[in-house]
């Protein structure tokens, strides 16, 4: 069978799938009969992978082959059920194969993304630092290869893939909404990721048609779409002050005011919140309802009101103009990192931070 490796950056792999969408069974004939020959031609033995280029008229052109599985042989995995890892090594010990080629079944489809420690408003420059969460959704029929840990530090000198997420589904639409799903639920803190950009790839037209072509980061991915990533809503700039407020540990899992008394009616409180080099002034007020807490303010010169319903010290449910919505975040003293499926955004605590002198002393 064939993967379609289309979408690339910087002529790297981003997104893999099986089958590919721009495939006939004629033409997976025809290419499957040409890499067993360019095999043949040098009598090689063992798991090898050809690539191919194909152009808008169904002409294929040899590229290259790498003697070795790929990076995204997992998709060929999930739809034929085969491991190819143990198929490799058995051969590598002079074990035949266990099946023929007319006995491997494929059923679905498969994608799978890579998850990069990189910027993608940056010109997907590498990135470091210490990884303070990576907890990965587990979803039916799906799978994460990761090569990091929670509290591990990312360092230059290796490469700067951090896991390959991969989901199946009969179908290719099923798969790729599954995958959707995981990628915006992931919370990954402490860290720049493309985990952002992954998941509007996902979302973009021509890979939902699946007509992606290598030049669909180039033509898609424009300036203003890489300015978006990592922006917060007003409802969420509001929410991060909110959480550096409220108690840190609450009761059976219920959202609590601070601890106090007060005798008169409430007053809006004055913070200051900071992204990078980007300060937000904000005007919030807390009250207990019911089913929570109530927050009303200004942010992004909006007024929002929002009801948080539930919060763990991982994750926040809350409720804004009738929807409920959840968010990954993580307080670190007076500072906080959120995750609202763009990847980790960190936002700071600046409300009594000394004005800062323009011209120096």
């Amino acid at each position: 069978g064939e993967r379609d490796c289309s979408v690339q950056r910087r002529h790297q792999k981003v997104i893999e799938e099986a089958p590919s969408p721009a495939v006939s069974p004629e033409l997976r004939q025809e290419m499957g009969q040409a890499a067993v020959r360019a095999a043949q031609a040098c009598n090689y033995v063992g798991a090898g992978t050809v690539e191919f280029l194909l152009d808008s008229s169904g002409e294929f052109y040899f590229l290259e082959m790498n003697t070795r599985l790929q990076v995204e042989h997992p998709v060929t995995e999930m739809v034929t059920g085969q491991d190819l890892v143990e198929w490799q090594l058995r051969v590598a010990s002079g074990e035949t194969l266990p099946l023929k080629q007319e006995e491997v079944e494929s059923t679905g489809h498969a994608i799978e993304v890579r998850l990069y420690a990189e910027d993608p408003a940056n010109g997907f420059l590498p990135q470091t630092g210490d990884l303070l969460r990576f907890e990965i959704p587990e979803l039916d029929e799906c799978r994460t290869d990761h090569g990091v840990v929670a509290g591990q530090q990312v360092t230059p000198f290796y490469d700067p893939m951090l896991a390959k997420l991969i989901a199946w589904g009969p179908d290719r639409e099923t798969a790729r909404r599954k995958l959707s799903r995981i990628v915006k639920d992931a919370q990954i803190l402490g860290m720049t990721t493309n985990q952002g950009f992954l998941s509007q790839a996902l979302d973009s037209e021509d890979f939902v048609k699946g007509e992606a072509t290598t030049a669909l980061i180039g033509d898609w991915f424009t300036a203003e779409l890489r300015d978006s990533l990592g922006t917060l809503t007003p409802a969420q700039w509001l929410l991060a002050a909110a959480l550096l407020k409220l108690e840190e540990n609450p009761v059976d899992g219920q959202v609590k005011l601070p601890r106090g008394f007060r005798n008169s009616i409430a007053f809006p409180t004055q913070c200051q919140l900071s992204i990078g080099d980007r300060d937000e002034s904000l005007e919030l007020l807390l009250n207990q309802v019911p089913h929570g807490v109530q927050v009303q303010g200004t942010a992004l010169g909006e007024s929002v009101e929002l009801t948080i319903l539930r919060w763990d010290s991982k994750v926040c449910a809350y409720e804004v103009d009738g929807v409920t919505r959840s968010l990954g975040y993580l307080r670190v003293g007076p500072n906080i990192y959120l995750s609202a499926g763009q990847g980790s955004t960190y936002l700071q605590d600046t409300t009594l931070r000394p004005p800062q002198l323009a011209d120096g002393a």
